[in-house]
């Protein structure tokens, strides 16, 4: 997991684009470089990559120091108020994400499935499905939302087929900001036979 300063200067980058990002036709905004020069390089921005950000920080918050803290709920309302201001912009953008992140997630599924890609990959691969389901509740709204969200579920049941319960897969500290009984798909890994 990254560090709290970093994730606190990628929220800081994210949020001063985020109006402007809200009202444009851009779905993956790529963010200015220089806002954390020298560091790894930067993700596009999205409501749930602004969400994933900001669950780093909030599993970070007993590490970080007080003017850390400080800054971080500073973040926090800033976030709530562009939420509050444009709520129409922010649930379509989750919308037109939610479907994205629904696309990338079925391939990556199927291809496991039919042994094109490897479960190797699943730790990443899987920041696709907690980022749908990080978003559901701001593009639950939004015309043909429903029927993504019910789409999900035979992918899902497909996964649990192959699906082996263990021990949660990222970062410890995150675990609590992600319960199994919504989250399972961070517990365990899909175990597939590389004979058949």
């Amino acid at each position: 997991m990254r560090t709290p300063e970093y994730n606190l200067k990628l929220v800081r980058a994210m949020l001063e684009e985020f109006e402007d990002y809200l009202l444009s036709d851009e779905l993956f905004w790529p963010l200015d470089p220089s806002a954390l020069q020298g560091q790894p390089p930067l993700p596009r921005l999205t409501p749930g990559g602004l969400f994933l950000a900001f669950d780093e920080l909030n599993a970070q918050s007993t590490a970080m120091t007080p003017v850390e803290r400080a800054e971080h709920q500073k973040l926090e309302r800033q976030m709530q108020r562009v939420f509050q201001k444009w709520p129409e912009a922010a649930g379509r953008k989750a919308a037109r994400e939610m479907h994205s992140r629904f696309s990338l997630w079925k391939a990556y599924v199927n291809d496991l499935l039919e042994r094109e890609d490897h479960p190797d990959n699943y730790a990443y691969e899987v920041r696709q499905r907690v980022i749908f389901e990080r978003i559901i509740q701001l593009a639950a709204r939004q015309p043909d939302s429903q029927a993504t969200i019910e789409a999900i579920h035979p992918i899902d049941a497909s996964l649990q087929t192959y699906f082996k319960t263990e021990k949660f897969i990222w970062d410890p500290c995150l675990r609590r900001l992600y319960p199994e009984d919504r989250y399972w798909f961070l517990y365990g890994v899909p175990l597939l036979d590389e004979t058949t």
